[in-house]
């Protein structure tokens, strides 16, 4: 699941409830990046990639046309207390955001653990998002009762699915969204996997 907030709320325009699951936001980091809280002073940096067409259309929300809109969801985001900032170090400033999220997809038999990610995609192809992803899968595993996690793309979303897939997250199946005539895909990334892709 990618983001759709960036008009009303996160990327699925929601027939399905997401709610909050002890997931707590703590500040990770590595040489590269800091996964930290959003704050409002972080606008200026979403909104350039929140209005470029690259992003938003993707994830199934339309580019920001102003900048008091980034504000309005950065602060939505700070209220759902479960989406990090992505803060990259060499160039001091906000790149994208990463999401822990917990709820039903209409294919699990109950609510999961779900991960959403958007990146500005100047930073596209450097490895980032995949830092990302190890400092969080790294936090949410060392926690007993997270045994797997989940995330989604638009079939026509194909830089998302091939990252997914890179990762090595396993195809689930498929289902369309009520309000939209296009595919979801759906993976899941099992602890006992992402241990063993470690290794590797």
């Amino acid at each position: 699941m990618i983001y759709n907030i960036m008009s009303s709320k996160i990327s699925l325009r929601v027939e399905i409830f997401w709610d909050y699951k002890e997931v707590v936001m703590k500040q990770l980091e590595n040489n590269c990046i800091i996964l930290r809280d959003l704050e409002l002073n972080d606008a200026n940096d979403m909104y350039e990639y929140a209005k470029d067409d690259r992003v938003g259309p993707s994830a199934g929300w339309p580019p920001h046309i102003n900048i008091e809109e980034t504000e309005n969801v950065i602060q939505k985001l700070i209220e759902s207390k479960e989406v990090w900032g992505i803060y990259y170090k060499e160039k001091q400033k906000l790149i994208g955001i990463f999401g822990v999220h917990f709820g039903k997809y209409p294919i699990t038999d109950t609510k999961v653990h779900a991960l959403g990610f958007e990146l500005n995609p100047d930073y596209w192809g450097k490895g980032i998002m995949k830092m990302a992803c190890d400092l969080v899968l790294e936090y949410v595993f060392s926690k007993e009762e997270v045994l797997e996690v989940y995330a989604n793309h638009f079939n026509y979303n194909k830089r998302s699915g091939s990252f997914i897939k890179k990762y090595g997250m396993e195809l689930v199946g498929t289902w369309y969204r009520k309000s939209m005539v296009v595919e979801n895909v759906l993976y899941k990334l099992t602890k006992n996997d992402f241990m063993k892709n470690k290794q590797v």
